[in-house]
């Protein structure tokens, strides 16, 4: 066994509970806002179905793109003016670094607000 195997687990492990802390803060401020204790009895389902799955369907793809970055080293341009490029970590490292940071940041928002969004379909299921 090589001895940067531990490290790197030891790496992985903080990184996941950074990710869950980040995204577990960011759901009790979301939850304390106005607008999730909105006085509407009745919010409309579909609505918040529909925003589940486009929040988590996005937060997939960021994860997917955040993955890719990190496990070739070529992390993809987003947007119209990029048509598909590739940036290598060690031709274009700004760029690179930038994707992959833009990457998981729109991720962990996406999964805090889709899990915010799933607890709101809870909730108005479960009223009265």
């Amino acid at each position: 066994m090589d001895i940067a195997i531990p490290l790197q687990f030891e790496s992985l492990i903080a990184f996941i509970v950074f990710t869950v802390a980040i995204v577990g803060v960011l759901v009790y401020c979301m939850s304390r806002s106005k607008s999730f204790r909105d006085p509407d009895p009745a919010p409309k389902r579909l609505n918040l179905v529909v925003g589940l799955l486009l929040t988590f369907g996005i937060a997939s793809v960021m994860a997917f793109l955040l993955v890719n970055a990190l496990a070739y080293g070529e992390a993809y341009c987003l947007g119209r003016q990029c048509s598909g490029t590739a940036y290598s970590a060690s031709e274009e490292p700004f760029s690179f670094w930038s994707s992959v940071v833009f990457s998981y940041i729109l991720g962990v928002a996406a999964v805090s607000y889709g899990l915010l969004v799933g607890a709101k379909l809870i909730q108005s299921h479960h009223r009265p």
